[in-house]
């Protein structure tokens, strides 16, 4: 069944196509890029829950336990977060992948 759907998808474009093409045209940098952003995410927000206004909304008590559904939101958010912020960054390289030759840049 995934099979079929693949190629019932792969000839139909969906509206955020491009945006799905430009993280998979430069996968390489996408990868290298979102560890170092989503450890400095985390101390982010980390910091703001314990000592930051984010405390108040999201007690280390009750709300924020591991499996919670808050917990799945805000890791949602985080990761929506950290792909809205690495969209620039993935467009700029692919710029320059298309704009310049070198066999180096094939490989990111």
């Amino acid at each position: 069944p995934s099979l079929i759907a693949l190629a019932y998808l792969d000839r139909r474009l969906a509206p955020g196509h491009k945006l799905l093409l430009t993280f998979g045209q430069v996968p390489l940098v996408f990868y290298l890029l979102h560890i170092p952003l989503l450890h400095v995410l985390t101390r982010v927000l980390a910091f703001l829950c314990h000592h930051g206004p984010l405390g108040i909304l999201f007690p280390r008590d009750d709300l924020l336990q591991d499996g919670s559904p808050a917990w799945l939101v805000l890791v949602y958010l985080c990761w929506l977060g950290a792909l809205l912020l690495l969209y620039p960054a993935c467009c700029w390289f692919l710029r320059l992948k298309r704009s310049q030759r070198y066999a180096w840049l094939r490989y990111l």
